[in-house]
């Protein structure tokens, strides 16, 4: 996932669950900030923290001889926001012994050191908890850094670099330690007040034989506010070159036995560990229905477009949700489900799957969950046994959009229909889908149907200004467009649609074309579309926002779905609502959906050309009728609004899981012996360890994949190394370099701000 830099940690437009203590206990983390002269940019770190998902803290606060009125004022007020939070008051002595002042208040098995400008994610604590206490070798971790502010850009370097860090700083300092690993170098070095003070103490570190692991998640915030106004980094040229040749004097000997902790690997057939490591009680109201979401990944699918405003329409119903994640993947759709629920967990992101089964029990434990609810998540049915026998209160239940042929006998329905026991609710998205578990032998009382509707409300042309939109895309006012939406796999048959855009094309017919989505596919599509000379007549946008699709869907006439089998897409909901007519593939339950006067459904054909025949001819009816076009989108919208609209549908899932909920209550004992559901679980953990190995190489599942990116990555990364090889900090050497090319490019004044960003706060 990329961070969006308008959606901070403290943005309104995130989901906020205020998230309180349930019960009163020793604070197992220490949160440590020096504060001198903060300002108001302060009440926001502040708020980050007060969001956290982790609520077993106390947060030390440490006046530094703060000088200004209003921050003095700022500081007095804080205690008040919170009885977790303390305020120590010293002379100004800089921040490393305000750090040591605020540990020795302190505490928690565990410090977070944060500064007073910078911003934390709601999860980031839970997760390098989580970490330490299941990777002992680990002392300290952090996370990739998002810079903000003045200067935006994403920082993705770390522990990893290793012995690297005797060249130069690689991490900001806002990281979670041990407390024994702390008080084993004494904390910071108190005569360091002018900046790189971090830098020497995860080098003291190093030298002890502690090192640490970075998260590959975009966790921390630091915050840019100009060279001029920081106080993080007040070195001259010259006190710098003199720090890095001290440092380098007392770790140089370090480059050979520099600490280099592995990460723990996944042993075959370890045993499950039951005990919990911690708690994290929080507080929840009697009227709030929780509920624990166990979903793949977050990307660009009909199935997250459907969970992300079904859970928006629920949230309105006093519903809060726990998002877990079970496989590796971008989770391009981070950011939009932040604005449902702060409470996103990517499993593979800081465990080793014989974690997962209890992790899962303490996420259970820690909200007070009500209901589990999965969709398309194969690992979540493998837990499903555990979960089951050590909560047998909560209410099990999952909703299926289609059936699969050739993958699993069937896919996620057929995975439903043999799990019986455990799941309370089997919800379905179509009376075909519903029919076909029935014959799968899935239990015919389970099953309840609930149509995957849309938010008509939402998705609605008239918040758009329709040749607004079009003149924002190139396309003149009279040239219908054809829009394909949705993942690019196989799937969706994207050839077919090639070669439908190819022949609408060879009819020289008026029409542009749009590819909207990721997925295997595209490479393959893209080619196609440019060995057909359809390069410029498709174009290709990638992976878009839910508001960028209604904004394109609003300039839009026609979606293509040629799809080799479906449920009832989600795109053709939102298409539908959009005005946009469907023309799609007569597969799966599309019929219960688009009738002959909403839309049009061709049939599938063993007589590919005859298929294809089929999309064609359609297709010409329609492009060269705007009439026609004009009374089918106003029956598509209607169709929406009349049966099809997401309240109807948010009324329907509060109702399954009520009923789920009711019959989770009277069980009197667990469906399944928890010792035999034990050795499943064990068993299926060894399964999902065999299928993948999650790469465990610093940044390596956001690198691209294509044979030139990856050239070009290999060489940078080289010629990196070896310039930091050739022309350490502090040389003589990088000085006349900088002088030499600051004097080619005529910026000499960013040659010498380059020459002094070995500070903790510049990290890109």
């Amino acid at each position: 996932m990329k961070p969006d830099f308008s959606l901070t940690p403290v943005s309104t437009q995130r989901a906020d669950y205020g998230y309180r203590p349930g019960s009163h206990s020793d604070p197992l983390v220490s949160i440590i900030t020096p504060y001198f002269n903060a300002g108001p940019v302060f009440w926001e770190t502040a708020r980050s923290l007060l969001r956290m998902s982790f609520v077993d803290w106390e947060w030390i606060v440490v006046n530094d001889g703060t000088t200004d009125a209003e921050s003095q004022s700022q500081l007095e007020r804080l205690p008040k926001l919170d009885a977790r939070v303390r305020l120590v008051k010293q002379d100004n002595l800089g921040p490393s012994a305000a750090r040591n002042r605020a540990v020795k208040e302190s505490s928690g098995r565990y410090i977070f050191q944060i500064d007073a400008d910078d911003l934390v994610e709601p999860t980031f604590l839970e997760k390098a908890i989580w970490l330490l206490e299941t990777q002992p070798q680990f002392s300290f971790v952090n996370s990739w850094t998002v810079n903000f502010g003045q200067t935006e850009s994403l920082w993705r370097e770390g522990f990893s670099r290793l012995a690297d860090f005797l060249t130069r700083n690689w991490v900001h300092m806002c990281a979670l330690i041990r407390r024994e690993a702390w008080r084993d170098i004494g904390g910071y070095d108190e005569s360091l007040r002018k900046g790189n003070e971090d830098w020497e103490f995860w080098l003291r570190m190093a030298q002890r034989g502690h090192w640490g692991y970075t998260i590959q998640e975009y966790l921390t915030w630091f915050r840019w506010q100009g060279q001029e106004h920081s106080l993080r980094h007040q070195m001259s040229m010259e006190e710098e070159k003199q720090f890095i040749s001290t440092l380098q004097e007392r770790f140089g000997e370090m480059g050979q036995k520099f600490p280099n902790p592995l990460w723990k690997p996944e042993v075959e057939y370890a045993e499950i560990e039951m005990t919990l490591p911690f708690r994290n009680r929080v507080e929840r109201k009697q009227s709030e229905t929780r509920v624990l979401m166990l979903l793949p990944w977050l990307e660009q699918s009909g199935a997250d477009r459907f969970n992300l405003e079904a859970m928006r329409a629920l949230s309105a119903r006093n519903y809060k949700f726990t998002i877990v994640t079970t496989a590796p993947a971008q989770n391009d759709w981070y950011n939009e489900f932040l604005t449902v629920t702060p409470d996103i967990f990517s499993l593979d992101a800081f465990l080793n799957r014989i974690d997962y089964p209890r992790f899962l029990s303490y996420l259970i434990e820690s909200r007070g969950i009500n209901a589990i609810v999965i969709s398309n998540s194969e690992n979540g049915y493998l837990m499903l046994p555990y979960l089951q026998s050590r909560h047998p209160e909560v209410a099990l239940l999952d909703f299926n959009h289609m059936e699969q042929p050739g993958w699993r006998s069937g896919g996620y329905p057929s995975m439903a229909a043999r799990v019986r026991p455990p799941i309370d609710v089997n919800i379905v998205a179509s009376e075909h889908l519903k029919s076909w578990m029935q014959r799968n032998g899935a239990d015919a009382s389970r099953l309840k149907l609930v149509r995957a509707g849309v938010d008509p409300d939402l998705w609605t042309p008239a918040a758009y200004e329709r040749p607004v939109v079009r003149e924002s895309l190139g396309i003149r006012d009279e040239t219908p467009i054809i829009l394909f939406v949705g993942r690019v796999v196989a799937r969706k048959r994207p050839l077919l649609f090639a070669n439908v855009i190819k022949r609408l094309n060879e009819a020289n017919l008026n029409f542009a074309a749009f590819v909207i989505g990721d997925g295997e596919e595209l490479p393959m599509l893209q080619s196609n579309l440019k060995e057909m000379g359809l390069a410029e007549k498709v174009r290709c946008l990638g992976s878009q926002s839910n508001e960028r699709v209604r904004e394109i869907m609003a300039g839009a006439d026609i979606l293509l779905l040629p799809s080799q089998h479906e449920g009832i897409a989600a795109v053709l909901y939102e298409a539908m609502s959009m005005e946009v007519i469907p023309v799609a593939a007569d597969v799966g339950g599309a019929r219960e959906l688009v009738t002959p006067e909403t839309g049009y459904l061709i049939p599938r054909q063993d007589d590919k050309a005859a298929e294809l025949g089929g999309y064609v001819e359609t297709l010409k009816g329609l492009l060269t009728d705007p009439l026609r076009r004009q009374i089918v989108q106003k029956r598509a919208r209607k169709r929406i609004t009349d049966l099809f609209a997401m309240k109807q549908t948010a009324e329907q899932l509060d109702q399954a899981i009520r009923e789920a909920q009711t019959a989770a209550i009277q069980r009197t004992t667990p469906v399944i012996d928890p010792a035999l559901a034990r050795w499943m679980t064990h068993l299926n953990v060894e399964l999902m360890r065999r299928e993948r190995t999650i790469d465990r190489k610093f940044a390596t599942h956001e690198i691209q994949e294509t044979k030139a990116w990856k050239a070009t990555y290999s060489l940078v990364t080289r010629w990196w190394d070896l310039k930091l090889k050739l022309l350490p900090l502090g040389s003589r050497r990088l000085k006349w370099y900088e002088q030499v090319t600051g004097r080619l490019t005529g910026s000499k004044a960013e040659a010498t701000t380059a020459a002094k960003g070995s500070d903790s706060g510049n990290v890109n």
